[in-house]
């Protein structure tokens, strides 16, 4: 049985998240207030990026430029080098994953990313969820995208950070948590097994190491 890898982007092949890079940049006052309302309870993660977003006045153009401080891990490089299968799946959107990747010369097939869309007109932005969960509260359904990797015969490996990711890594085969993140946190609170790992060259060292009892 074969395997893939599931990657989360922001804070996960990312160093810092790039809504909120872009936030800061054009709207902070706001990102504060949907914060606060994020913090309380009053929206979920698909509530908080599609409120921040939309209250932007961008040219796509402009967006891309905007995520020139997204800072990635450049050893994602080697992993994507290593010529394992892999998925990158964001609650945030694939116009950032694409912009962020690209300013340092990473090119990924958008075929290899699941994500949100952003449609951009007249400077106006909206954006659209095709892989939403039910609850409608991650925008992006990674448990269910788990899942039906799982039922076409894949073992999966979920790499991730955070929140976005707490339902995922229920269900997967092998979890891989950034090291000192919320994922951390969560799998421990939770008695989800995990693996720790401080870049994709570490990550791609115990994978080798240990196959995650994945042959």
């Amino acid at each position: 049985m074969t395997s893939i890898f599931l990657v989360d982007f922001d804070k996960t092949i990312s160093f810092n998240d790039s809504t909120d890079v872009i936030m800061r940049k054009h709207n902070p006052e706001f990102l504060k207030k949907v914060r606060e309302r994020y913090r309380n309870k009053q929206v979920g993660i698909m509530g908080f990026m599609k409120s921040c977003l939309e209250s932007l006045e961008l040219s796509e153009e402009e967006y891309v430029k905007s995520l020139e401080d997204v800072r990635i891990d450049r050893t994602f490089k080697k992993f994507l080098e290593s010529g394992l299968d892999f998925r990158i799946v964001s609650a945030g959107t694939r116009t950032n994953v694409t912009g962020s990747l690209l300013k340092e010369d990473i090119f990924v097939d958008e075929d290899l990313i699941i994500s949100n869309e952003l449609k951009f007109k007249d400077g106006k932005i909206k954006m659209e969820f095709p892989y939403v969960d039910e609850e409608r509260y991650f925008g992006l359904d990674k448990r269910s995208l788990v899942l039906d990797y799982k039922n076409n015969g894949k073992k999966v490996i979920f790499v991730g950070d955070g929140p976005s990711d707490y339902e995922a890594v229920k269900v997967a085969d092998c979890v891989f948590a950034r090291t000192s993140s919320r994922l951390v946190e969560h799998c421990n609170e939770n008695n989800i097994e995990f693996r720790e790992f401080t870049d994709f060259e570490d990550l791609i060292r115990q994978y080798k190491e240990e196959h995650c009892g994945i042959k």
